[in-house]
């Protein structure tokens, strides 16, 4: 009879769970559906939302991690897993909701022409070296019949449910506290605006979870022959994703190598990862033969180990930081918010187990007796590789420090689900105060995490930066001004990017791509002015912008008014300038032809 009653208790407490979840679900979606789409550029996607959506958004995912980090059975952890996956498919589904017409530019505006060209010509161009995703686009573009922009933007949603999925499947072999402990970070969006930046070196990260599964499945499975032909499958698709994330991904399979070897030597007992040698090696000379055939990829690895042997410069996107820093008086404030969004949970997970390693150091045995748990070295020693190679690629000139936070912070997470899952199962004299301690560090960890990873997904000036929204004022007027434009005029620009938009409409390799696109041609501060009195006494040709640096000022920099590049005065005598004539204006976007001036 008890037993009866616990079945119908628990029963009624599932059904409870689903309604609270779906009640809050609707009223999120009944507030974006009552919401206008924009239609015009919107610096900030979380302005558009009133507070209590974001309030509800909060509450939806507190929900699945209370449910992940105090449930006793793996089914109602499962129920929070599924609740904090439906939420965060409904945020990242935001750009889509509001009607944006493509979101990313950037980098992703030459993807889409690298797509363009395959669809043109039927072949892969000759310096096209990761076409994995462009071939996903056509494939999608072709069965679903959706836009080349919204399949593109779609592949962000779509990967990171590969992502969670992968990681759920990796976890649940687990002990329920290690399950647990790392699903609950790793469901959320631990990664910020990787989660919203469909470019292949972020796409091919959320391979990595699947990598993990395989490769820990190979140490314990009987069909390893068949799990290394999956293996080396998927590594192969990281490669033709992106050559430096499957670089990194070689890296860890060497590295998973290694600490197996060491750890069964520590037990004392004989084990054979042969199919893996052969895996790591094959995946090697895949990469090899393709990426090296790639004159930009020759180039860039001379230059790296150039940079590293012989040139102490810093990385120039480090060097925009530390620029920054010197040229301008930023508030201390500003910078400490920079840095959370930035850096914030980087830190803080490394922080944490700095902070554990400490504490166990100091209980006898404790940490070699951690430390021997055969996926824990490999965690660890990866961690800490990734940490010391993003600090040397701080002063290294190859690519962007940044990019390692995301290894850094795969490792982290699931290293400190073990930690809290060590010290909760292993430690002796567990008493009251260090439980406390535990569980209230777990509880603040898990905050922080969920309020920078809702408000950081989205750039907006909460986080100092601008929304990556691209119009359709934008789109038909850079369509309009490739139409009539004439070749033999030069093309000055300022808040957008030319040869972007030109791969954007034309394909990296169209024939009918104008030839007289440049790179960077930006107009000086306040349009030159303080050197002319008219600006075709500097410029002549053709001068298209945006408003979007002007939005950015006064929305995001508004305390910093004397480092504007350009200020309500500039404004004001470029619209009295005789030397410039507006040819195209749709509000947002507008071309300018400017006459010289003897």
């Amino acid at each position: 009879m008890g037993r009866k009653d616990e079945n119908t208790y628990g029963k009624r407490s599932k059904l409870f769970l689903i309604f609270l979840f779906s009640l809050l679900l609707t009223l999120i979606l009944v507030i974006i559906a009552r919401t206008p789409s924009a239609h015009d550029y919107e610096l900030d996607i979380y302005s558009a939302y009133p507070w209590y959506f974001w309030a509800l958004i909060f509450n939806t995912s507190a929900l699945g991690c209370v449910l992940i980090l105090w449930s006793r059975s793996k089914e109602l952890i499962t129920y929070g897993y599924i609740f904090i996956v439906i939420t965060n498919v409904v945020l990242l589904g935001l750009q889509f909701f509001r009607g944006y017409f493509f979101y990313g530019g950037g980098d992703a505006f030459t993807h889409v022409g690298y797509v363009k060209d395959i669809l043109r010509s039927g072949h892969i161009s000759s310096y096209n070296f990761y076409p994995f995703q462009h071939l996903l686009v056509i494939d999608l573009n072709l069965a679903t019949s959706l836009s080349i922009e919204i399949s593109y933007m779609i592949l962000t949603i779509i990967f990171y449910v590969l992502f969670v999925v992968s990681l759920y499947v990796f976890l649940r072999r687990y002990t329920l506290p290690k399950f647990r402990y790392c699903l609950v970070f790793g469901t959320l969006l631990i990664f910020g605006t990787t989660y919203t930046s469909p470019l292949p070196n972020i796409l091919s990260f959320l391979f990595f979870p699947l990598v993990l599964f395989l490769l820990v499945k190979l140490t314990e499975s009987p069909y390893k022959l068949r799990l290394n032909i999956l293996l080396f499958i998927v590594v192969l698709s990281v490669i033709f994703f992106h050559p430096i994330t499957s670089l990194y991904l070689l890296g860890i399979l060497v590295l998973f190598r290694l600490t197996n070897t060491i750890t069964f030597e520590i037990w004392n007992k004989r084990y054979s990862l042969d199919y893996l040698d052969i895996t790591i090696f094959s995946s090697t000379a895949a990469w090899m033969s393709w990426h090296l055939g790639f004159s930009s990829i020759r180039r860039g690895i001379n230059r790296t180990l150039y940079s590293i042997l012989f040139d102490p410069s810093l990385n120039p996107r480090a060097e925009d930081y530390t620029q920054t820093l010197g040229m301008f008086d930023i508030h201390v404030l500003d910078i400490l918010r920079k840095f959370i969004f930035d850096f914030g949970i980087v830190t803080i997970l490394c922080l944490v187990i700095i902070g554990y390693f400490i504490y166990m150091s100091c209980r006898k045995g404790k940490v070699s007796r951690f430390l021997k748990q055969r996926e824990v070295l490999f965690l660890g020693v990866s961690t800490f590789i990734f940490v010391a190679w993003s600090t040397v690629n701080f002063f290294a000139d190859f690519v962007s420090f940044t990019r390692v936070f995301k290894l850094v912070i795969l490792f982290s997470f699931i290293l400190i689900g073990f930690i809290f899952s060590f010290n909760t199962t292993f430690q002796v004299n567990y008493d009251i105060k260090n439980k406390n301690i535990h569980y209230g560090v777990l509880s603040l960890l898990v905050v922080f995490i969920l309020v920078i990873s809702v408000l950081g997904v989205y750039p907006s000036p909460i986080s100092f930066s601008s929304n990556r929204q691209v119009t359709q004022q934008e789109n038909q007027g850079m369509n309009w001004f490739f139409e009539v434009q004439n070749d033999e005029r030069r093309i000055w620009e300022e808040g957008i990017r030319q040869h972007r938009w030109a791969d954007f409409v034309h394909g990296r390799e169209g024939e009918d791509r104008p030839g007289n696109i440049r790179r960077e041609p930006n107009v000086k501060d306040h349009f030159g002015y303080a050197e002319h009195e008219r600006m075709g006494e500097n410029y002549s040709g053709y001068f298209i912008k945006t408003e979007i640096h002007i939005i950015t000022y006064r929305e995001i920099f508004l305390d910093y008014k004397e480092y504007w590049r350009f200020d309500e005065s500039s404004y004001k005598r470029f619209s009295e300038d005789d030397s410039v004539n507006k040819i195209y204006d749709s509000g947002f976007f507008t071309c300018y032809d400017i006459e010289e001036v003897e």
